[in-house]
């Protein structure tokens, strides 16, 4: 699976899921779907998306949870 493809399994995830995740938790539940990113990779991801206003983060540090922006609905 290219980047591109992964990126959008990532965001398609995101977008369907009503609470906020940790990274632990997206790592997790993309590796059930057997979408395989590197942890460094997936953290870059979100802070582009987040700096980029499709993802919305709160908290800091451990407590960091990344959540789709409502004002983002429907990338397809």
């Amino acid at each position: 699976m290219s980047n591109i493809n992964k990126q959008m399994a990532v965001l398609l995830f995101l977008e369907n899921e009503n609470q906020p995740l940790g990274l632990p938790e997206i790592s997790d539940r993309l590796h059930e779907h057997y979408v395989f990113v590197a942890e460094r990779t997936l953290r870059r991801w979100l802070h582009t998306w987040v700096e980029a206003g499709l993802l919305r983060r709160t908290g800091k540090k451990r407590g960091t949870r990344y959540q789709w922006a409502e004002n983002h609905r429907n990338i397809r």
